[in-house]
């Protein structure tokens, strides 16, 4: 009886741990959308958050080259259809998809130069931005269920929110 009873606690503390991770991925898309004009953006970026942590609970047994590895072809996968979706053949990233991934992040620093945030989103700022959410909601997961951190967690999104603040010029904002 105490072996059911501490399997079912064990699964209650994964659920609330997991919830509690696509809470911080959504919420860090959110907090991060404020750079971008328009709520398209920020439900993009909401996504990634949600589709890192949810990759990242799917290989965490798994060995950890292994998760990387997924990572990064999870984090491709999602900007094909997140901010390259015209380039898809068949609902699969072509090479069109990887010329447009190359020339976004080509013109990056030009046109992170040129905009002022709130900026519209422009493939080149997206790509970048998707990236950041969907590394920063990676990183959490890892911080959370690898290394067993309780504070650590907060670090990656903390980041991107210090960022936020910054580009937007409006500094920290309690609500976020």
């Amino acid at each position: 009886m105490a072996t059911a009873t501490h399997t079912t606690g064990a699964r209650e503390q994964r659920g609330f741990l997991v919830g509690a991770l696509l809470s911080l991925g959504a919420a860090t898309g959110l907090a991060f959308g404020r750079v971008f004009e328009g709520p398209s953006a920020t439900l993009r970026l909401m996504a990634a958050g949600l589709l890192a942590v949810g990759l990242a609970e799917s290989l965490r047994r798994r060995h950890v080259l292994l998760a990387v590895v997924a990572g990064a072809a999870g984090l491709l996968l999602a900007l094909s259809y997140f901010v390259f979706p015209d380039t898809l053949w068949y609902g699969v990233p072509s090479l069109d998809t990887l010329r447009a991934l190359r020339e976004a992040v080509s013109v990056l620093g030009q046109e992170a130069i040129r905009e002022v945030a709130p900026a519209p989103p422009l493939r080149s700022l997206m790509t970048a931005s998707f990236t950041a959410v969907w590394t920063a909601a990676t990183a959490s997961h890892a911080l959370a269920v690898r290394s067993r951190s309780t504070v650590l967690p907060l670090l990656p999104p903390a980041a991107l929110l210090a960022f936020a603040g910054v580009v937007t010029g409006d500094g920290p904002r309690p609500g976020y």
